[in-house]
């Protein structure tokens, strides 16, 4: 979760940004463009939960991770001269699906073994991994993303595209955070079934989840608690 918050907390930032000074798009109007984003990711986290009761956790998260990965390769493909519907709409989707994949089983993962009375705990170093991440990572990514936009004006060039191949310096080391993200995931995740001893400690961590850098997504892994709990009610029927 430390690295995928840092990709994260980075792709709001640079992207919002990258809209406002390139695009040229009010608040209003960037605040508007991330609706697909939330909507997509609203809907993969709500379904996701039924495909981590068939899977695990393990493979559902390191394919999630994969996606988002692709999605931040997709930014790396935005231009001083780019627009939204090209270079930034099929990115955030992608990396909606991705990031709805990943939040679920991450928090699964991290609550599988805990007792009901631990989960609160675990669910506040879950909230604490995210924010910590969220935080350093976008330290680090402003500070290569500075030195790139420095480089790019001092090379002569103009200021969209040296704005631009700056962000993508953002955009192309969180693809790298979320591509070791899965490769840890792949080898340190055991590949097990849920425990039903676990479900009330995850449903409690889960309350209390947050989408990092996405405050309006706050409650997106209760929506996946209650997807998991229709389907099981589904299938007793």
């Amino acid at each position: 979760m430390l690295l995928v918050a840092a990709a994260l907390f980075g792709m709001f930032f640079f992207c919002t940004l990258y809209l406002q000074q390139v695009l040229g798009s009010s608040p209003l109007e960037t605040g508007v463009s991330y609706l697909p984003f939330s909507l997509t990711l609203i809907a993969v986290s709500a379904g996701s939960s039924r495909i981590v009761d068939r899977f695990t956790p393990k493979p559902v998260l390191v394919t999630g991770l994969l996606i988002t990965t692709a999605g931040f390769i997709v930014l790396t493909q935005a231009s001083g001269h780019g627009d939204y519907l090209t270079h930034v709409l099929p990115a955030l989707v992608v990396l909606a699906i991705g990031l709805g994949m990943s939040f679920v089983p991450i928090t699964i993962a991290a609550t599988s073994g805990v007792a009901p009375e631990d989960s609160g705990l675990a669910a506040g170093l879950l909230n604490t991994t995210q924010q910590v991440g969220g935080s350093l990572g976008l330290a680090i990514l402003s500070t290569i993303s500075t030195t790139r936009i420095a480089d790019a004006l001092h090379g002569g060039a103009a200021l969209p595209v040296a704005l631009t191949h700056g962000f993508k310096g953002g955009f192309i080391v969180s693809a790298i955070l979320c591509a070791a993200s899965a490769a840890l995931a792949l080898v340190l995740l055991p590949r097990r079934k849920r425990a039903v001893e676990n479900e009330q400690a995850e449903a409690i961590a889960t309350s209390f989840a947050r989408c990092p850098g996405a405050p309006c997504c706050g409650h997106l892994a209760r929506l996946g608690a209650l997807g998991r709990r229709m389907g099981r009610a589904t299938g007793h029927r």
